[in-house]
């Protein structure tokens, strides 16, 4: 029964995010924006004799852990403080439900959005090649 619940908070959580524009804007396409700013300079500033990278392979790291804490940071407390402000975690308090579901919930509901950003930022990055 434990795991009915937590599958169920999970699919929630994920429901709850795709359906708040602007939660889904900052985690997922704020982010991408931000690579394909970086890839339109890439012709811009070709790697030089000192560096043998890129500028699009230089940031490309940098953005990808600029998505996954942006993804942590805004991913989390949005939804959170939209529950609070509903009254549904109070509502949640006075249900069986363990604060240990409902927070595995949320950690699962953040690594499967974390795994989702690296997937997308590797096939944004699949016409530029790996080197």
């Amino acid at each position: 029964m434990k795991n009915t619940a937590l599958f169920r908070l999970v699919k929630t959580g994920i429901l709850e995010l795709l359906r708040e524009p602007k939660t889904l804007f900052f985690i997922i396409v704020f982010p991408l924006l931000f690579l394909g700013m970086f890839a339109a300079t890439n012709s811009v500033a070709p790697p030089t004799d000192a560096i043998s990278v890129s500028l699009l392979e230089f940031m490309f790291p940098g953005v990808l852990i600029f998505a996954l804490v942006a993804s942590g940071m805004y991913g989390t407390s949005t939804p959170l403080i939209e529950l609070r402000k509903k009254g549904t975690l109070r509502l949640l308090h006075i249900t069986p439900l363990r604060k240990e579901t409902f927070i595995a919930s949320q950690i699962i509901v953040r690594f499967l959005v974390g795994i989702l950003q690296v997937i997308l930022f590797f096939i944004c990055w699949l016409p530029y090649g790996f080197n």
